[in-house]
C-alpha cells in the first residue's frame, strides 16, 4: 500500500484519469470516493486542512501513486499490499459491518471465529481477498460455508435503528455496540481472549468510550483499516454480513413490491419518493435510516 496527501487539483486529475473505475456505493463513512479494478484500488479519504489522504492498493499501486509523487520509493517489504495480501494465520475472531452507507436497509455486523486449522481451507475457497468478490459471487459461495463456520450475526433493523438514533446513538456508537457484542459472543463461546480484530471505523479510544456502559468489556481488540486484507476472520465476516444484507434487501423488495437501491445516490432518492407515494412518510422509518441527508433530498423532490 502507498499513502499520499493530494491537493484539490491532484484529486481532480485523479478523478479524470480513473472516473470509469469509480465506486459510489457501500463506501465506509471516512471514504469519500473509491476507484477499483482488477489490479488496483484507490481510496480517497475525507479532506483535512485542504489535503486528502489517498491510499493506493494492488499490483498497479506503485505505478499509479508515482504519477503524483515522482520521488516515491517502491516498497520491497513482503508485507506491502501491492505485492500480496498479509494475513494473520493464528486462531482469531474478527468482525465487519454492512449497511452503514446505505439509506435503505439495516445495519448488519458479523463476527467470525477461525482456528488456525480452518484458515487454509477458507483461503482456498477464495475468501483471502473479500473485496474482489462481487455480490453475485457472494450469493453463490457464502451459503456453502454457513453450516461450518462459527459466526455471530447481528441485524439492527431500520425501525430499531431510527429509535436508537433518536435517543442519541450516532452511527459509530451503534456500530461499536454491535461489533463489541458479536465479538464478545464468540470470545466467550470459544474461550479466545486474544487475536480479536475489528475492521477499523473509529479510534480505539472512541470505541471503548461507546461501549463503556456494557456489562462486560472485551479488552485487547486490534483495530485495522482494511482489516479484511490482513485477517481472514474479517474477510469472511465481511462476506457473511454482505450475504445477509443482500438477502434482507431482497425480502424488502418482495414485501413492498419495489426495488430498494443501495447507497445514497440519485436512484435512491427516486426510490424514496416512490416509496412515500405508494405508502407514507411514516412508513419510511421501517425501511430507511432517517438521519441521512438523503431524506432531505427526497422531501425536496417530493414537495417542490
Amino acid at each position: 500500500m502507498y499513502s499520499l496527501k493530494l491537493n484539490a487539483a491532484e484529486i481532480t486529475k485523479l478523478d479524470e484519469l480513473y472516473r470509469p473505475f469509480q465506486v459510489k456505493e457501500n463506501l465506509p463513512d471516512y471514504v469519500i470516493t473509491s476507484y477499483q479494478d482488477k489490479n488496483f484500488k484507490i481510496d480517497v479519504y475525507i479532506e483535512k486542512k485542504s489535503l486528502h489522504s489517498v491510499n493506493f492498493y494492488g499490483k498497479d499501486a506503485y505505478k499509479i501513486a508515482r504519477m503524483f509523487d515522482p520521488n516515491l520509493k517502491e516498497e520491497t517489504d513482503e508485507k506491502d499490499a501491492s505485492n500480496k495480501l498479509v494475513y494473520s494465520l493464528d486462531s482469531q475472531i474478527g468482525s465487519d459491518e454492512v449497511g452503514a452507507g446505505d439509506f435503505f436497509g439495516p445495519l448488519i455486523v458479523c463476527a467470525v471465529h477461525l482456528t488456525k486449522e480452518d484458515i487454509p481451507h477458507y483461503m482456498e475457497l477464495g475468501f483471502n481477498d473479500s473485496k474482489t468478490l462481487d455480490d453475485r459471487k457472494i450469493l453463490k459461495i457464502v451459503p456453502s460455508i454457513l453450516k461450518d463456520v462459527h459466526y455471530s450475526l447481528l441485524v439492527l433493523d431500520n425501525k430499531k435503528y431510527n429509535e436508537m438514533y433518536e435517543k442519541g446513538y450516532n452511527l459509530n456508537k451503534l456500530k461499536a455496540l454491535l461489533h463489541h457484542r458479536a465479538l464478545l459472543n464468540l470470545s466467550k463461546k470459544y474461550h479466545l481472549n486474544k487475536n480479536i480484530y475489528v475492521d477499523k471505523f473509529c479510534s480505539e479510544e472512541l470505541f471503548y468510550r461507546y461501549v463503556k456502559d456494557e456489562k462486560e468489556i472485551l479488552k485487547d481488540i486490534t483495530f485495522k483499516v482494511h482489516g479484511e486484507s490482513h485477517y481472514p476472520s474479517i474477510a469472511i465476516a465481511s462476506c457473511i454480513a454482505r450475504y445477509a444484507f443482500l438477502r434482507y434487501m431482497q425480502k424488502l423488495d418482495d414485501k413492498y413490491q419495489m426495488h430498494f437501491p443501495f447507497g445514497a445516490s440519485f436512484e435512491v432518492i427516486q426510490a424514496g419518493k416512490e416509496f412515500i407515494n405508494k405508502f407514507s412518510l411514516d412508513d419510511l422509518k421501517d425501511v430507511a435510516k432517517l438521519h441521512f441527508k438523503t431524506l432531505n433530498a427526497i422531501l425536496e423532490v417530493k414537495y417542490l
